[in-house]
């Protein structure tokens, strides 16, 4: 019995999620363009539609070609094969795209992803991600509080700050602030 792709593999740990629009743009254009990823040349424009950013990096890596088609298939590719850079196969792919079609694929090629779920991606180690160039810097946006009203008091000379979230995430702000000296009041109210 032949090996088959199966969803039951899916690590579900992965921090890249998309919405059900994004999923459905993803197969229309597996379907309609092939797979944008590694390295795609397309003979009627003679440019990269997908990899031009690899192009610099594998620059006079040969190109072996492993299989050919007569006409286009119906994603238009003609050729697949792979480049050989410093003794790895990276994958290659030829296509035969109108004007339109090729212009189409250097949008999708790098617009179709996802995102990240930053509260899965949270969970990994911080150093390690920005080891492999993840801009941590994202983490802040997501833990600085929301509704914050700042308020300078001159008579007193003090700051006041308003802070408002749900009381049962009173612990997890107070560990966050637990380490600079303040006064506080805690004022309970229905929103």
């Amino acid at each position: 019995m032949p090996k088959t792709i199966s969803n039951q593999n899916k690590f579900l740990g992965n921090p890249r999620k998309m919405s059900a629009k994004e999923k459905e743009q993803l197969k229309k254009h597996l379907e309609s363009l092939g797979d944008l990823s590694g390295v795609i040349y397309d003979i009627n424009s003679k440019a990269f539609v997908g990899g031009n950013q690899r192009s610099d990096i594998f620059d006079g890596a040969p190109i072996t070609i492993t299989e050919r088609f007569d006409k286009p298939t119906k994603n238009k590719t003609v050729a697949h094969g792979f480049i050989l850079y410093k003794g790895e196969k990276f994958a290659y792919r030829e296509v035969a795209f109108t004007e339109s079609e090729f212009r189409e694929a250097c949008i999708v090629a790098n617009n179709d992803g996802g995102a990240f779920d930053l509260e899965i991606l949270s969970g990994w180690d911080e150093y390690e991600l920005e080891e492999w160039g993840f801009d941590v810097g994202v983490f802040e946006e997501i833990s600085e509080p929301k509704n914050i009203e700042k308020k300078n008091l001159e008579p007193f000379k003090k700051v006041h700050i308003l802070l408002s979230f749900e009381p049962d995430q009173l612990n997890e702000v107070m560990k966050h602030i637990k380490e600079i000296p303040f006064e506080m009041e805690i004022e309970q109210g229905a929103n």
